[in-house]
C-alpha cells in the first residue's frame, strides 16, 4: 500500500514532502534549522553558497523526517584558502529506512560549491547541485541546478556588526523524469544579520516567508538557539570543545515534530 500511495505522490502530485524533500527547509544542518531555517554569513555553504568561515570544516548530519520512517543524512567538506577563497562538496541523501513497510524511496544530492571574500567587506558564491531520485531501487529521475549568494558587511552601528545578504536557490532548476521534463522558477531570499557580543539575531524573507532567528551564547563552548519558521517554533543548542562541536535542534512543523543532530569538526 505505500509502495502504491509514494509512487501515486511523486508522478501525480508535484510539491510534496517526498518529491521536493531537500527543498526549501529539509536540506539545513543543526544550527540552521534551530534558527528558523535563516542563514547567516558562517553558515554551511549548502545554505548560504558565499559563507566563508574554518580553514578545514567537515560537518554530518542525521535526523528522521516528520517520525515515518524518512531518514536524512548529509556529510560535507569545506577548505578555505587565506581566509578568502572556500571551495565545499556536500552529499546529502533522504532515504525511506522502515522496516516494516519500505518503498524503496530515495533522493541524493551532491553539490559542488566555491566562494570568494574580498578585504572590501564583500563575499560571492555559487553552487552546483546534480540530483538524483530513485523509486523502488530503480532510477526515475534525475536533476540540475544552481544556487548564487552575495554577503556584505560588517558595518558597525551602535555597536552591533550588521550583514546583508542576497541569495538566489534553484537558478535555472530542471528535473527529468523520462520524457517528462520539470522546470522549477528562482526562489530568491533577502537575509539580515545583526551581532552583538554574545548575541546573534537573523532574518530572511523568502517569496511569502518570514523566517526569524535568535542564538546566544551564555558561557564559552555553549551556545542557545530559538526561531520561528512562519509561525513554526524552531529551538535548539550547542557545545564545542576544541575542534568539535555537536548541535541538536527540534522543529514544531505542521506536518510534525522532529529533531536533528550534527557534529562537526574544524580547524
Amino acid at each position: 500500500m505505500k509502495k502504491t500511495c509514494i509512487y501515486l505522490i511523486l508522478l501525480i502530485v508535484q510539491f510534496t514532502i517526498l518529491g521536493h524533500a531537500f527543498e526549501g527547509d529539509i536540506g539545513r544542518n543543526s544550527k540552521e534549522m534551530a534558527l528558523g531555517f535563516t542563514s547567516t554569513p558562517y553558515s554551511s555553504f549548502l545554505s548560504n553558497p558565499a559563507s566563508v568561515g574554518e580553514k578545514i570544516l567537515i560537518e554530518y548530519t542525521s535526523s528522521e523526517l516528520f517520525n515515518n520512517g524518512l531518514f536524512y543524512d548529509s556529510i560535507t567538506a569545506e577548505l578555505s584558502f587565506n581566509d578568502f577563497v572556500r571551495l565545499g562538496i556536500g552529499m546529502e541523501k533522504v532515504q525511506d529506512r522502515d522496516a516494516l513497510d519500505n518503498s524503496g524511496y530515495g533522493q541524493q544530492l551532491t553539490t559542488f560549491g566555491v566562494a570568494w571574500k574580498s578585504p572590501q567587506k564583500f563575499q560571492l558564491g555559487l553552487n552546483v547541485r546534480q540530483e538524483s531520485i530513485e523509486l523502488l531501487e530503480q532510477k526515475i529521475g534525475k536533476g540540475l541546478a544552481f544556487d548564487l549568494a552575495c554577503y556584505a558587511g560588517p558595518w558597525v552601528f551602535k555597536g552591533n556588526d550588521i550583514y546583508l545578504g542576497v541569495i538566489a536557490s534553484d537558478i535555472n532548476k530542471t528535473r527529468v523524469y523520462g520524457e517528462r521534463i520539470e522546470i522549477h522558477p528562482i526562489k530568491p531570499s533577502i537575509n539580515f544579520n545583526i551581532f552583538n557580543n554574545n548575541v546573534m539575531y537573523s532574518l530572511m524573507l523568502k517569496q511569502d516567508e518570514v523566517r526569524m532567528g535568535l542564538e546566544y551564547k551564555p558561557v564559552k563552548g555553549f551556545t542557545i538557539r530559538g526561531g520561528l519558521h512562519n509561525g513554526q517554533p524552531t529551538c535548539g543548542f550547542g557545545f564545542e570543545k576544541g575542534y568539535f562541536q555537536m548541535d541538536f535542534a527540534y522543529w514544531m512543523a505542521q506536518a510534525g515534530g522532529f529533531y536533528r543532530i550534527s557534529t562537526s569538526f574544524s580547524l
